[in-house]
C-alpha cells in the first residue's frame, strides 16, 4: 500500500496517531494532513508531541468546509478518517443522552467530512456503551448513516486488557471502507494479545515505587471513597491487577468501585507474586491513586509524553482529563493491523 494520508478529528494528544504508527503496517508510512481538537491543551500537548507546524489545526471541526457545511477551510486530500468523536452523551456514567446531547451529533459532521472528502477508509471509536442506548437504535442510526455515505462497516466490541495494556476499558470500533456495494462486514476480531507479552502486564508493574502524599487518599476522604454507594454497580476492591478504566476526572476522589486505589505494600511489594496477594481490602491501609505518569503508561504512551506534560506544569486535573479522553494505543494498532490486513 502507498502511504497513507490521515485526519485525525477529536484528536485528543495523539492516541490514534500514535497507535497507528506503532502499527506493523503503517508504523513508517503515514503522513498526517491535518487534526482538530475543541481543547486548546490538546492541541498544544499535541503539538508539541508530533512537532506538526506544517499541519492543518483547527479548534472546532464545524470550521471545516463541507457541503453541508460551507467554510473557507478546505482539508487537504486524505485517504483515512480518525475519529474518536465524543463518548459523554453515550457514556455510562454520563446522562447518556445521545443525540439529545448536542455533542452527540458530532456524528453528523463527520458524516458530512466522509461525504465531501471522500476518503477510502475510516476507523472511528466510541465508548462500548453506545450500543445500548435506546435498546441499540443509536447504534443502529449511526450504522446505517456511515453505510449511507458509502462505505462498509465492521463493528467490534473491544477491551483494552486484551490488546496490551491491563485496563479494563471496552470501546466500540467502527472500521470502514469505500465500497460500491456497502454494507456491515464480518470480520472477525483482532486476536487477543497474551498479556505477559505486554510492556506493563499489570498495574503493579507501570506503578513508580514511592507514593507521593498528593496522591494518597486523605484519611477524611477514605470515608467516603472506600464506602459501599447501592446506586453504583461493582465492589470495592483495590489493589486490581487489571485496573478500572482511566476517566478524564481521576483528579477527583472517586469511590472506590469507580477507579483506581493501590496500598502500599502493593506498591512496594517485590513480585507481582507478593502484589497479587496483598489484600483488596482497604482495611485503613495507606492508599493512593495513580499519577499522571501511570495514567500515560496505562494507555499506553511513552514516558516522554509525561516530560511534555511537565514542561507545560500541567495539574491532575488537566492532566487526567487529557489522558482520560484518549484511546488506549495498543488497541488502536491491533485494529489498525487486522481491519487492514482482513480488506
Amino acid at each position: 500500500m502507498n502511504k497513507l494520508r490521515v485526519f485525525d478529528a477529536f484528536s485528543g494528544i495523539g492516541g490514534f496517531r500514535f497507535g497507528l504508527k506503532n502499527s506493523k503496517l503503517f508504523h513508517d508510512s503515514s503522513s498526517f494532513v491535518g487534526y482538530t481538537d475543541s481543547d486548546g491543551l490538546c492541541r498544544k500537548v499535541y503539538s508539541e508531541i508530533f512537532n506538526c507546524p506544517e499541519e492543518k489545526c483547527f479548534d472546532q471541526i464545524q470550521d471545516i468546509h463541507t457541503t453541508a457545511n460551507p467554510t473557507n477551510e478546505y482539508l487537504p486530500e486524505f485517504d483515512l478518517l480518525l475519529a474518536g468523536f465524543p463518548c459523554q452523551p453515550f457514556a455510562n456514567i454520563g446522562h447518556r443522552r445521545g443525540f439529545d446531547d448536542k455533542r452527540g451529533t458530532l456524528i453528523f459532521r463527520i458524516c458530512e467530512l466522509l461525504e465531501f472528502y471522500k476518503p477510502n477508509y475510516f476507523i472511528l471509536e466510541n465508548v462500548q456503551k453506545i450500543r445500548n442506548i435506546e435498546k441499540g437504535e443509536t447504534l443502529k442510526v449511526v450504522s446505517e448513516m456511515l453505510i449511507s455515505k458509502g462505505y462498509s462497516l465492521c463493528l467490534w466490541d473491544l477491551c483494552a486488557s486484551n490488546y496490551g495494556v491491563p485496563q479494563q476499558r471496552r470501546r466500540m470500533l467502527f472500521c470502514g471502507v469505500k465500497d460500491s456495494n456497502p454494507r456491515i462486514l464480518d470480520i472477525s476480531k483482532p486476536k487477543k494479545i497474551d498479556s505477559s507479552l505486554n510492556k506493563y502486564p499489570t498495574p503493579w508493574h507501570l506503578l513508580e515505587k514511592k507514593m507521593p502524599q498528593k496522591h494518597i487518599v486523605p484519611k477524611k476522604t477514605s470515608e467516603t471513597v472506600f464506602k459501599k454507594n447501592l446506586k453504583w454497580e461493582g465492589d470495592l476492591k483495590v489493589n486490581r491487577l487489571i485496573a478500572r478504566p482511566l476517566t478524564a476526572t481521576m483528579a477527583k476522589w472517586h469511590r472506590a468501585n469507580q477507579d483506581n486505589y493501590f496500598s502500599k505494600d502493593f506498591v512496594f511489594a517485590n513480585t507481582v507474586t507478593d502484589a497479587s496477594q496483598c489484600s483488596t481490602i482497604p482495611n485503613n491501609q495507606s492508599m493512593r491513586r495513580i499519577s499522571l505518569l501511570e495514567g500515560l503508561r496505562l494507555q499506553g504512551f511513552e514516558d516522554n509524553v509525561h516530560e511534555i506534560f511537565e514542561n507545560f506544569d500541567i495539574k491532575p486535573t488537566a492532566g487526567f482529563r487529557l489522558i482520560g479522553n484518549s484511546i488506549p494505543i495498543p488497541l488502536v494498532s491491533n485494529v489498525v493491523d487486522k481491519f487492514f490486513q482482513s480488506i
